[in-house]
């Protein structure tokens, strides 16, 4: 006589058959990053007026010469790359902000995603203690960013958002932390970033780029449902470089 299967065991094979296909399928999907073009790699080697050391999890852009130890006395920034984006995509415009004198960190995530590791700024305080930094990033590594502050706020000096926003119920509405928001104004996402101003504190520096788009603060090509930018992807690096090194300039002693 064949054995008869309990339908409770039918149900959990099927759901973990149901897991199985999801997890698989959620991490083929999230290894489909945006690569880093050309131009990204080439700038992962670093230029006489800035060093790059890539230790893994972490990527390190250094001025050279270093104003002290490791940059001591200047503000750097700790950087969140966006979702489904390769990191080293942002290479040109960080070893910029190191040229120009301000340490940068690079922080790798989980399968692409931010989301899986919003708390990699704690290591960097760690290893570079020596430094006041600020936080950032672009997109989801820019929410990451701002989460990220909104739990540790006497850990940043500052908060920088490239063409993102803070996730609604983090809201900075009555905070003093210095912030910097840079959007192009053929942004995807446009709309959510004009939405979402009532979280951030009045005293925020908005920085609307005519022309620009969601993508070209990174070097990863054109993405998926973005505006068409009108100004060149250097350009649209450039301006934003000069809002980031102003803001760093600007920001208060500790």
């Amino acid at each position: 006589m064949k054995k008869r299967v309990h339908p409770a065991k039918v149900v959990i094979l099927i759901l973990l058959g149901l897991v199985v296909l999801f997890v698989g399928g959620f991490i083929l999907w999230a290894q489909g990053a945006y690569p880093a073009d050309d131009t990204a790699l080439l700038a992962m080697a670093g230029t006489a007026e800035a060093k790059v050391t890539d230790k893994g999890a972490y990527v390190f852009f250094d001025p050279i010469p270093a104003s002290g130890a490791n940059g001591k006395g200047k503000s750097g920034l700790i950087f969140y790359p966006g979702g489904k984006v390769k990191p080293e995509a942002y290479a040109p415009l960080l070893l910029q902000i190191a040229a120009s004198g301000h340490p940068v960190v690079l922080c790798r995530m989980p399968l692409n995603l931010a989301v899986f590791k919003s708390s990699a700024a704690a290591n960097v305080f760690a290893m570079r203690s020596d430094t006041r930094w600020a936080i950032g990033g672009h997109s989801l590594g820019g929410s990451m960013a701002a989460f990220y502050a909104y739990k540790h706020p006497d850990a940043v000096a500052g908060l920088v958002l490239l063409g993102s926003y803070p996730a609604q119920g983090n809201s900075f509405a009555s905070s003093t932390l210095p912030v910097l928001s840079v959007f192009g104004s053929l942004d995807m996402g446009i709309d959510k970033i004009r939405q979402y101003k009532p979280l951030l504190p009045s005293s925020t520096h908005y920085v609307e780029l005519e022309g620009g788009n969601h993508a070209q603060f990174g070097n990863y090509g054109f993405q998926a449902g973005d505006g068409t930018a009108t100004i060149p992807r250097l350009s649209q690096q450039n301006l934003a470089l000069k809002a980031i090194v102003d803001f760093l300039e600007g920001l208060p002693e500790q």
